[in-house]
């Protein structure tokens, strides 16, 4: 049996051990290696009946009341949030992570989101993840985009698409900035300045849950994105990575396959703040061959930082509601 699937064969109970369990092998889920806490009182998580047609059944019981969500893929974590609520998280093999918001109180669910690589931020308030996927396309032929969903607010007050192709769009899009501010396409048909790709293994949140980085790449044009929460509102800052600073030596003057693993925090000084990037060649996707670079860590200043310029991308023209012909579905995150 697959091994995120039996985990859920071990019933949920009241601590914190045992929240945690479900979501070992993806610690980042629930917040990071802390995880969250307890699930709500009187409230415990386990298999239904059974599983069909590669269903999973969530049964949900608290004091009298019972409840069974059917989830369509199955889960590899289940995270209690602030607000008596649950976030379970999904993957049906497609790349994508599929995510069901639960009411504790209601046993209702209350919303749906997909997309990859996501990361709940140490306080639970939000989630930043890549968009999602979708299967007629490869990823050399979908543009990232990167977005931020605040777990405080519901569905619809998430919601950002504007467009047939983008209509169900869910979070805030952080990176690349749009212009005029409105999330655009992400399918074929881009310029290949314009096409974006995630360097890095995952998004990494400070503790204090302010700041997140990554990297992203646009050709050989490597650099580090920095979103701030300070305000409560999502600040993009980026700075571009010169090689020389991050490798002991490159061959042929090409960009190698460097990927961020990890960042750490220094404090916050005045208005400046340095985080040390952790970096590996270990790109499955460059075309150049290991040990082109041999990375060490790099430190970054805030103050080095700059705002990213917006971009506009011309709509790509296609039939309504394909992606190049390919007919178009995608989740939908309306509820």
């Amino acid at each position: 049996m697959n091994r995120a699937l039996s985990l859920l064969l071990i019933p949920l109970i009241f601590s914190s051990a045992a929240s945690a369990q479900l979501s070992q092998d993806h610690p980042e889920l629930c917040g990071g290696t802390r995880g969250f806490g307890a699930l709500p009182t009187g409230l415990s998580v386990g298999p239904g009946n059974g599983e069909t047609a590669g269903e999973t059944i969530l049964k949900l019981t608290k004091g009298g009341a019972e409840g069974s969500i059917i989830v369509d893929v199955p889960r590899i974590g289940v995270c209690a949030l602030p607000g008596d609520q649950l976030i379970t998280f999904g993957e049906s093999g497609d790349g994508n992570i599929y995510m069901e918001r639960i009411s504790a109180s209601s046993l209702e669910r209350i919303g749906f989101l997909a997309g990859r690589n996501p990361v709940v931020s140490p306080d639970a308030h939000w989630l930043v993840m890549r968009h999602f996927h979708h299967f007629a396309l490869n990823e050399e032929e979908d543009s990232e985009v990167y977005l931020l969903y605040d777990l405080t607010k519901d569905a619809k007050a998430n919601a950002i698409g504007v467009t047939p192709e983008s209509g169900n769009l869910i979070g805030k899009q952080i990176y690349p900035v749009p212009h005029p501010g409105m999330a655009f396409e992400t399918a074929a048909g881009l310029a290949p300045e314009l096409y974006h790709r995630f360097r890095a293994q995952s998004f990494f949140w400070d503790q204090a849950s302010q700041t997140v980085v990554f990297a992203d790449s646009q050709e050989d044009r490597l650099a580090v994105v920095m979103i701030s929460l300070g305000s409560g509102q999502p600040s993009t800052l980026a700075r571009v990575v010169d090689l020389k600073d991050v490798c002991e030596s490159t061959t042929g003057g090409e960009a190698p396959g460097l990927t961020m693993t990890g960042a750490e925090f220094g404090p916050v000084e005045g208005s400046d703040r340095m985080v040390t990037l952790h970096w590996t060649e270990a790109d499955p996707a460059s075309p150049y061959p290991p040990g082109s670079c041999k990375p060490h860590d790099l430190s970054v200043h805030l103050v080095d930082f700059v705002r990213p310029e917006p971009e506009v991308h011309t709509p790509v023209k296609r039939l309504p509601w394909t992606l190049n012909g390919v007919p178009l579905h995608i989740p939908d995150n309306s509820q």
